[in-house]
């Protein structure tokens, strides 16, 4: 007579270990989800912080393609038809710039030193305008909640 063989029983998971591990995922995808989402963010205004940077440095050579100077205080700045009106520039909606003092800038594109802040709601950052050649810096530690 020959010995019976033992069946081998099926592998697998219990459905308590699948709910384990399925709670573990999503407490982690949870955790990252936000710190990513907040990364996005960041990286987001970071990228029209800079933007705006640029179109500020941008500013002399619209002067001299225009051949007048013109003085900015604030942006988005209002409409206006004086001859010192500087030109629109883009901004993101929500955001905005005030210099203090006034940006000044000549027809030959120099312009004057200027501290200003740059904000979008949430944020703002401390930067100035460098003489003559409207080089924009950073402050340090700039961004405030």
């Amino acid at each position: 007579m020959k010995p019976r063989r033992k069946r081998a029983l099926p592998g697998g998971y219990t459905l308590l270990e699948m709910i384990v591990v399925l709670v573990i995922m999503g407490l982690a995808l949870g955790l990252a989800g936000t710190w990513m989402f907040s990364f996005i963010g960041t990286w987001r205004a970071n990228v029209h912080r800079d933007t705006i940077l640029g179109e500020i440095q941008h500013l002399p050579i619209l002067a001299r393609e225009a051949g007048r100077g013109f003085i900015v205080d604030a942006l988005p700045a209002a409409a206006s038809s004086a001859p010192q009106a500087p030109p629109r520039l883009r901004l993101p909606s929500g955001w905005s710039v005030r210099f203090d003092p006034p940006l000044r800038i000549l027809a030959n594109g120099a312009c004057s030193s200027t501290h200003f802040v740059l904000g979008d709601g949430t944020r703002q950052w401390g930067a100035s305008v460098d003489a003559p050649y409207c080089a924009t810096v950073l402050d340090d530690n700039a961004a405030t909640r």
